[in-house]
């Protein structure tokens, strides 16, 4: 399990049915402690990602509290989009269009301002968004050099 202020991420290597179980065991410490600490899990954000290249993979419901979880192919976590396959296509695209959004918006706004305001607001409000966790996704930058 790793924990960052309000996130959480649990995980295991699926290798056998037992493994399955080992997990939804952890999910219902996880869910008891939960309770007893009166803090929650909002079921409706928590997800099930499973990560293999595998064509054929192992099937389990999974849930909290009796309430079953949501099997996705992607999801976001600490502001990175992490894919089934582990590949960053989805959370490029999502982070170029955001920066052009912002990109646009300074150039809409800051049309009459000189080039020296122009590339300080670029600096502090695009370049933050095109290089947070970049190390990750690194091998995709010639897409968002174009930003």
């Amino acid at each position: 399990m790793r924990l960052f202020a309000d996130d959480s991420i649990v995980y295991r290597d699926i290798v056998s049915p037992d493994d399955h179980q080992v997990l939804q065991k952890d999910l219902n410490e996880l869910a008891n402690w939960s309770s007893k600490w009166l803090m929650h899990f909002n079921v409706g954000k928590c997800a099930i990602l499973q990560i293999t290249n595998k064509r054929k993979t192992s099937l389990f419901d999974y849930t909290i509290l009796g309430q079953p979880l949501a099997r996705v192919n992607q999801h976001k976590y600490l502001g990175v989009t992490i894919s089934s396959k582990l590949r960053w296509d989805a959370h490029c695209n999502k982070i170029t269009q955001k920066a052009n959004r912002t990109l646009g918006l300074i150039r809409r706004t800051l049309s009459p301002c000189s080039q020296e305001v122009k590339a300080r607001a670029y600096q502090a409000l695009v370049r933050p968004q095109i290089e947070y966790a970049s190390e990750a996704w690194n091998p995709l930058l010639d897409r968002l050099e174009r930003v």
